[in-house]
């Protein structure tokens, strides 16, 4: 049976745990259930430190057999299904019973069971069925999707209602921003120019986060399966650490036969040998498949769309599409005020200096229009986020909601900036120029600046399970390389 690293089980796990506490806590706003999301948020960060710490001291990954991980995801993935299909809460405006939903979610657990064989039986599996099979899921959760906004044709979510009225005030010739005064902020500009022109095509926003879910999980499936590269020019040498050959793999070209290639690159170690769908599958099945997947089209939540660029972003540095990458990165940067800690974690890209000048300007010209609309407004709505207190009137599922509800501790967004900014110090002096080490400091910065320092709602355990998806994803495919 095939190995996989270690820190992919517990990237699954985390995966596991952010769906878990999204499923308890959507709809509750009391605070209720704050105490059990609590304990095991902190169980996630200390997976995460570990993991944290393992990469700034350059350590390997420690293989394990894949049978009990892959096993874990598929009990794990049915679990996240059946949750879903007996949540009574599924979407909060539907005006009908989402009976068609619940076809869809029969569906996916039969297509569940079909990874059983491979993954119980350690053998690989017809590439054609794998990629039907994907397709199948992709397809549900299109349709699903589609139900949704059937049976809820006018959510009054908060997150809908801003967006849906940012986008018809821009459309209107009127900037978003004063139009939204909000105390907080609201979503920034490639936010708004993607609700416009879904708005503009299918008069519904919520096009915009199903779609992106779904190019995403595609994204991250091409990052699972890529395997090993070939050693990576003299250029970018650091970017990419080359597969190590095993003492069988050596033994292995030198009985091939004479004019055969023989490229060390090329003879995958033990742990690459041909895997079970599910190993490839899986990061994005835990995305889609995640409870309250529904939710988040319905309400028009766009957390997917930072992560969606840089996904984009890392399978155009797999492809040696630098520039590319930098645009992307420069999109993602944008997309959101909180994504303003890829600034120092790009270094682990190893970009040079005209890489991030794309980079940067990327991000500064799809700020620019409405820098030079209003300034003041603009600037008022990006940095928001950094000054202002955290709200305490939220659902519970943060540590500083819970210690403001148990002791009266105001939460404050200094805990959640230093902890970012230590992390992101760290990993640029410390860890490998590696696109997992990109994935999983980003992680690890933004979990701590999520949970540590905002008025954490259930779009931002959203934003994190897919940050942890992605970095499940680049870890399953450096598999060989890192091993």
């Amino acid at each position: 049976m095939p190995t996989l690293p270690r820190e992919i089980g517990w990237l699954l796990i985390i995966v596991y745990v952010f769906g878990l506490v999204m499923l308890m806590t959507v709809g509750f706003r009391d605070g209720s259930f704050a105490g059990t999301p609590f304990f095991l948020i902190l169980g996630c960060g200390a997976l995460l430190a570990i993991q944290f710490a393992r990469l700034v001291a350059k350590r390997s990954f420690q293989h394990d057999s894949a049978r009990p991980t892959l096993t874990l995801t598929a009990i794990a993935l049915t679990v996240f299904v059946v949750a879903t299909f007996a949540d009574a809460r599924l979407l909060l405006d539907a005006e009908k019973t989402p009976r068609f939903i619940r076809i869809t979610h029969a569906g996916q657990v039969v297509l569940l069971a079909s990874y059983l064989p491979s993954v119980l039986r350690g053998v690989p599996e017809r590439r054609l069925w794998g990629e039907v099979r994907f397709g199948l899921f992709a397809l549900f959760l299109v349709l699903s999707g589609i139900s949704v906004m059937i049976l809820s044709p006018r959510p009054h979510g908060g997150a809908f209602s801003m967006n849906t009225e940012a986008v018809q005030a821009l459309l209107h010739g009127e900037n978003p921003y004063r139009a939204l005064a909000l105390p907080l902020g609201s979503d920034p500009p490639t936010v708004l120019y993607t609700s416009t022109l879904a708005f503009l095509v299918f008069h519904d926003i919520r096009w915009a986060p199903l779609v992106t879910l779904v190019a995403t999980g595609f994204a991250m499936r091409f990052i699972a399966r890529r395997g090993v590269r070939p050693r990576p020019s003299a250029k970018h040498a650091g970017d990419v650490t080359t597969a190590k050959a095993s003492p069988a793999a050596n033994a292995a070209a030198s009985l091939q036969a004479p004019g055969a290639r023989s490229s060390v690159s090329e003879m995958r170690p033990a742990s690459s040998l041909p895997f079970p769908g599910l190993a490839e599958d899986a990061p994005a099945l835990m995305l889609w498949l995640t409870p309250k997947a529904y939710f988040f089209v319905e309400q028009a939540y766009t957390d997917i769309l930072p992560v969606a660029f840089l996904a984009f972003a890392l399978v155009a540095h797999l492809h040696e599409k630098r520039l590319l990458t930098a645009a992307f990165l420069g999109l993602a940067l944008s997309a959101k005020q909180s994504m303003i800690w890829l600034v120092p974690l790009v270094i682990l890209l190893g970009f040079d200096l005209g890489e991030w000048a794309i980079f940067l300007g990327t991000a500064g010209l799809t700020i620019a229009p409405f820098a030079i609309w209003d300034l003041h407004t603009t600037v008022r709505f990006l940095s928001d986020l950094y000054g202002t207190p955290s709200q305490t009137s939220i659902d519970g599922i943060t540590p500083t909601t819970w210690f403001y509800q148990r002791y009266g501790l105001a939460p404050r967004s200094a805990p959640g900036l230093l902890s970012a900014a230590i992390v992101s110090a760290l990993a640029a002096w410390r860890a490998p120029r590696t696109r997992y080490a990109f994935s999983l400091s980003a992680m690890v910065a933004f979990f701590a600046f999520c949970v540590l320092g905002r008025s954490t709602f259930v779009g931002s355990y959203f934003f994190l399970t897919a940050l942890a998806s992605l970095t499940a994803a680049i870890a399953v495919g450096e598999r060989f390389e890192l091993g």
